[in-house]
């Protein structure tokens, strides 16, 4: 359960944020007979979906997104919307690695899913059409980015389209070739 504290200054109160290596710390002492001593890291790990490791934070009684305490420590205030992991790695809670964004700068922001028939994002195989095929949403329209020979190329139709699009948000491909 979640819920964000209407008086971020008891929050500062109880945690420190270090911009520089993204930790939240203890203030001071706490835990049944102070066994959480000021100066320790807080927080753990916890899965979210099939590859999202998020760090969690318990504050009384509630858990917290460390990204989301990150920001409210640090701008004194809660963000508005979704704080996005600029490298898309959801433990990495430096401060130049966060971003706030709309859901769907959030979305577009993230890597390929696992399990589909290409490595890169936007791009999947044809079987009837034995081609490579890029494509895209905005706002929940589709976006037939075209037909490739190769898998590559199409990564690089994605990535021109993302760019012109998405802006910063843009998760461009990175492009290897086969050693094939």
């Amino acid at each position: 359960m979640t819920k964000e504290l209407d008086n971020i200054e008891k929050l500062r109160e109880f945690f420190s944020y270090n911009p520089l290596t993204g930790d939240i710390t203890r203030n001071k002492d706490s835990g049944r007979w102070g066994r959480f001593k000021a100066g320790t890291k807080v927080g753990c790990l916890s899965k979210r979906g099939d590859k999202h490791t998020y760090l969690l934070v318990r504050f009384e009684k509630y858990l917290y997104f460390a990204h989301r305490l990150a920001w409210a420590l640090y701008t004194k205030k809660w963000p508005t919307g979704k704080i996005d992991h600029i490298d898309c790695n959801p433990s990495n809670n430096k401060w130049d690695n966060l971003r706030e964004a709309t859901q769907q700068e959030n979305t577009r922001n993230q890597t390929p899913q696992k399990g589909k028939t290409s490595v890169y994002k936007g791009v999947c195989y044809d079987k009837r059409n034995r081609n490579w095929t890029a494509q895209s949403k905005i706002s929940g329209k589709k976006y037939h980015l075209g037909s490739f020979a190769s898998e590559t190329d199409a990564a690089t139709a994605y990535n021109i389209f993302a760019k012109r699009h998405f802006g910063d948000f843009a998760n461009l491909n990175k492009i290897f070739e086969s050693l094939s």
